[in-house]
């Protein structure tokens, strides 16, 4: 019998930076999404998402991001990802998702934090 995942620690953003777990699906998605939109009441204008040990993302995770994007978009801020590769990097690429969301590198990242 499998055991469902569970994400065992808050999300935290450091620098406006918030890593994601290594599966990013229904029993991540809903505790991420409420700490991004805790994390956004406080005044941020860009979020973004470090993807570098996720191995795996569901529609739901997806949703999640969506559902981030418009939020931010409403407040006049936006949402990046970084660190994509293999499955996430896929459905990102599939879905369009890289039409509609900002992908930094680490180079980026490390000049708009030094601003």
């Amino acid at each position: 019998m499998m055991q469902a995942h569970q994400q065992s620690t808050p999300f935290q953003a450091v620098d406006n930076i918030m890593m994601m777990p290594a599966r990013f699906d229904g029993c991540s998605a809903e505790p991420m999404e409420a700490d991004a939109h805790q994390f956004m009441m406080g005044g941020v204008q860009q979020l973004t998402l470090d993807f570098a040990n996720t191995h795996y993302m569901s529609s739901a995770g997806l949703h999640v991001l969506l559902s981030i994007a418009r939020s931010l978009q409403q407040v006049q801020a936006t949402l990046a990802v970084r660190n994509l590769s293999g499955q996430p990097k896929d459905i990102f690429e599939a879905c369009g998702f890289s039409q509609i969301l900002v992908h930094c590198d680490d180079a980026v990242v490390k000049e708009a934090l030094a601003a």
